[in-house]
C-alpha cells in the first residue's frame, strides 16, 4: 500500500500538464519552419487588431472623460502601432526571435539551477543539466542569430523552438521518472526502518 501511495505522490509532484506548454511550443516551432510567412503575417494581424481595439477604447474613453488626456495619447499610440503592424507584418519578425530567445535563456537558467539543487540532494540529474545547457545554447543562438533575412531568421527560430520544446518534453519525462524512482526508494527505506 505504501509503495502505491508513494508512486501516486511522485506523479503529482511533476504533473503531465507541464507537457502542454512544450507541446504548444513544438507546434509553434513547426508552423514557423513550414509556414514562416503566413505565421508572421497572422501574428502581426492579431497583435495589430488587439492594439487597434485598445487604441479605440482609449480614444472613446477620452471622448467620455476629456479631463484624462493620457487616454487620448495612449489611444493614438496604440492605433498608430496597430496600423504599422498591419501594413508592415514583417516588422514583428524582427522582435519575435529576440523575445523568444530571452525567454528560453531565462527558462533554461531556472531549470539548470533546479537540476543543480536537486543534484546536491543526491538525485542523479546529469541528463536534465545537459538538456538545460543545450536549451540555453538554443536561446543564445536565437538572440545572436548571424543570419540576415527575416524569413530565414523565423525559420531558424522555428527550428530552435522545436529543439527546445523536444528537449523540454524529454527533460520533464526524465525528471518525472527520476522523482518516481527516488520516492519509491525512500518508501522502501522507510518500510525497512519500520520493520
Amino acid at each position: 500500500m505504501k509503495k502505491i501511495e508513494t508512486t501516486k505522490k511522485s506523479i503529482e509532484i511533476i504533473p503531465l500538464s507541464k507537457l502542454i506548454i512544450p507541446i504548444l511550443l513544438l507546434i509553434g516551432g513547426i508552423l514557423l519552419i513550414f509556414q514562416a510567412d503566413a505565421t508572421i503575417k497572422s501574428i502581426s494581424y492579431i497583435i495589430g487588431a488587439i492594439l487597434l481595439l485598445i487604441g479605440l477604447v482609449g480614444v472613446i474613453g477620452f471622448l467620455k472623460d476629456q479631463d484624462n488626456s493620457m487616454l487620448l495619447v495612449y489611444g493614438i499610440v496604440s492605433i498608430v502601432s496597430a496600423i504599422l503592424l498591419i501594413l508592415n507584418p514583417e516588422f514583428i519578425a524582427t522582435i519575435i526571435p529576440f523575445i523568444i530567445g530571452i525567454l528560453i535563456i531565462i527558462s533554461s537558467a531556472f531549470k539548470l539551477q533546479k537540476a543543480i539543487d536537486l543534484k546536491n540532494f543526491g538525485v542523479s540529474l546529469t541528463t536534465p543539466i545537459i538538456i538545460a545547457i543545450l536549451e540555453m545554447i538554443c536561446g543564445l543562438l536565437i538572440v545572436f542569430n548571424p543570419f540576415g533575412t527575416v524569413i530565414t531568421i523565423v525559420k531558424l527560430v522555428g527550428i530552435f523552438l522545436s529543439v527546445y520544446a523536444l528537449l523540454d518534453i524529454i527533460n520533464i519525462l526524465n525528471l518525472k521518472s527520476q522523482t518516481k524512482k527516488t520516492r519509491i526508494k525512500e518508501a522502501e527505506i522507510k518500510e525497512e526502518e519500520e520493520e
